[in-house]
């Protein structure tokens, strides 16, 4: 969806590169998602190669084209041959499945020690260039918001939030209108993410819980499917009377008043303001906290501890540090 609609795309587009890639803000990858290609013969046979791994994709998780674009680029550029190579190697000898991302990402680092931000020209000198630019600095941002404000510079696009009929409002309220000033999560069930599709971080439905659920490989929201027969269990089946997180006493977040969620916004569950307590107000038809969010370094969350998200220290900087196995907050100057 759009983030920044009065910006254009002017500043990427009259670039000198025939490709144009860019780093997934949120950890090592280059994107895939998005990329910008010149109309012309040397962009369209990079294409064409890119879709050709296909043919050799290994059996295990590889992230698909996402995986397939890191060796893609790094034999372009002739940093490592088609054959002998040793991330090349690394790529056919994945066989872990998506519970297990080890070998993928040790095989995402053996490219990117070569690929970086830069302009690469193509090693066959058929004049081909390739550009990939660093975090943030790209059209379109996966997942989460950055530090800019929404007449800045900074991307125009957020990755991976789609638009449906009938809830163009409400993902254009969410994403769109608010940048920095607010962001709005959803409960993935032990855990928060800025929507569903961001719940999972290669964790397949095992991550896809609380108001999201698994659908054709795919996490969405619960209210998007309608009447769609789930593939799993709702935690509040049978308990139409009670907040569906009241059924595991155990689980973290806020104090609605009666009742506990992942945050403010997962409180109500279709109730309004009568489940909206606790640590969190009934502003403007929402519940929301009223207290301010924390910087973990690359995202926010409301506290130190929500920092993490299940991925330890590496999520947790900013005004945060990560002692004794946990996230917490960080001495003030």
């Amino acid at each position: 969806v759009p983030y920044r609609s009065g910006r254009g795309l002017e500043d990427w587009a009259d670039r000198a590169e025939d490709v144009l890639l860019y780093e997934r803000k949120w950890n090592t990858e280059i994107a895939a998602g998005n990329y910008m290609a010149r109309n012309n013969r040397n962009a369209r046979a990079f294409l064409r190669g890119w879709a050709n791994y296909e043919r050799e994709m290994p059996t295990g998780f590889s992230s698909s084209d996402n995986g397939a674009i890191h060796l893609h680029v790094l034999r372009v550029a002739g940093y490592e041959e088609k054959e002998g190579g040793e991330c090349g190697r690394l790529y056919r000898n994945l066989t872990a499945p998506v519970t297990n991302l080890t070998s993928y990402y040790a095989f995402v680092e053996c490219t990117r020690r070569s690929v970086v931000p830069s302009t690469m020209e193509a090693a066959d000198g058929s004049g081909l260039s390739i550009g990939l630019l660093k975090k943030g600095e790209a059209w379109v941002i996966d997942g989460v918001f950055d530090e800019h404000g929404l007449t800045e510079y900074g991307p125009v696009f957020h990755h991976g939030v789609k638009l449906h009929d009938g809830l163009k409002d409400e993902f254009a309220k969410k994403y769109g209108l608010n940048g920095t000033e607010r962001v709005v999560e959803v409960s993935c069930g032990r855990h928060v993410a800025l929507n569903c599709t961001g719940c999972p971080q290669g964790h397949g439905e095992l991550w896809c819980n609380g108001e999201c659920a698994w659908f054709d490989q795919t996490c969405v929201l619960k209210s998007e499917l309608g009447n769609t027969s789930l593939p799993h269990k709702d935690l509040g089946s049978g308990s139409a009377n009670l907040p569906k997180s009241s059924i595991d006493h155990n689980v973290s977040g806020v104090n609605c008043g009666q009742h506990r969620a992942q945050n403010c916004w997962a409180c109500p569950q279709g109730n309004g303001a009568n489940w909206c307590n606790g640590e969190c107000v009934w502003i403007k038809n929402e519940c929301v906290k009223p207290l301010s969010r924390v910087n973990c370094g690359q995202h926010q969350a409301q506290s130190c501890s929500d920092c993490p998200q299940g991925n330890g220290a590496l999520w947790c900087h900013g005004d945060c540090i990560w002692s004794d196995d946990e996230c917490i907050e960080g001495p003030t100057s």
